[in-house]
């Protein structure tokens, strides 16, 4: 576990928020995404997939150390 010294406790608590919105915010966002696309004819999935897959992107950006991503998928999948 060395390398996760390289982190403070801020960006580890970055991660965490950014895992948990990203859990939390799923369930609430796919049946209103496919509400709106389904009119549409456009595919539900890859939107919904997209805006799940912002919370990775965006504690990337914030914490901006390698691994930082991988370490919230990391975590979403335990969870």
């Amino acid at each position: 576990m060395s390398w996760l010294r390289k982190y403070s406790s801020q960006d580890l608590l970055y991660i965490a928020i950014m895992s948990a919105l990203g859990l939390a915010a799923k369930p609430i966002i796919t049946p209103l995404i496919h509400l709106i696309s389904a009119p549409l004819m456009i595919p539900g999935g890859s939107l919904a997939g997209g805006l799940y897959m912002m919370w990775i992107a965006l504690a990337i950006a914030i914490v901006n150390k390698p691994g930082a991503g991988l370490l919230v998928g990391i975590t979403q999948a335990i969870v």
